[in-house]
């Protein structure tokens, strides 16, 4: 706390002894990755001399800030403001501070300022999270359906040979036509045997006449012959 109060009474007394004061941006200032922001200074006791270069520091220790890239070169030292695309890969960090450097190489710091996260990439990745979630959802949903409809078939066929039990058909069983020109076959023979049954029994008795009239000739020969 002590460092850090120490810096900024040294700051502020380098600032107003300066001659080149940065106002914009300052502590309330917050840059977002991709927008056009402006630089603004001023000068104190005169304009500067010469071409001022102005770069973008980082660092949390106000006294070793690092370079991390040159926002303008060949400034004119009589201007008082710059315009600046800020790139789409910067981290975030609170602790950024612009550099004005003039020919003669004396450097001139501005308060530390923020530059926050990109907002169109995080509203792409949270709209790609969204998108998948909606991806997962619908592939889970498919497959909810798509197990109801086979429990649903499951069931239906399980019904189906509830309602019609199958009959037991071994290899060898007649089938029901075969079983009909059996019985057809059997009917035909009986029918058969009781319409030959009578022409049997005139056939006997045929034979049996037949028998007697050769027994009588035969008598008559025998006595005919006494």
């Amino acid at each position: 706390m002590k460092l850090l109060s120490t810096y900024l009474f040294w700051f502020l007394a380098a600032t107003a002894l300066a001659k080149l004061q940065i106002t914009l941006p300052n502590p309330h200032t917050e840059w977002q990755p991709g927008n056009m922001e402006t630089i603004r200074w001023r000068t104190v006791g005169g304009n500067l001399k010469g071409k001022m270069s102005i770069e973008l520091m980082e660092g949390s220790d106000p006294s070793n800030l690092n370079y991390v890239t040159t926002i303008a070169e060949n400034v004119p030292e009589n201007s008082s403001q710059a315009s600046w695309a800020v790139p789409k890969n910067l981290k975030k960090s609170s602790n950024y501070a612009i550099r004005v450097v003039d020919e003669n190489g004396e450097d001139f710091y501005g308060q530390s300022f923020k530059i926050s996260d990109n907002k169109a990439n995080a509203i792409d990745a949270r709209k790609k999270a969204d998108s998948n979630k909606l991806a997962a959802k619908s592939d889970k949903e498919s497959q909810t359906v798509k197990l109801a409809s086979a429990e649903s078939s499951k069931h239906a066929e399980s019904q189906a040979h509830s309602d019609h039990p199958a009959v037991s058909n071994p290899k060898n069983a007649a089938t029901p036509i075969e079983s009909a020109t059996v019985e057809s076959n059997t009917s035909n023979a009986k029918s058969m045997r009781k319409e030959s049954e009578p022409s049997n029994a005139a056939i006997s008795r045929l034979f049996g006449g037949t028998a007697a009239v050769v027994a009588a000739c035969a008598g008559v020969l025998g006595a005919a012959a006494f």
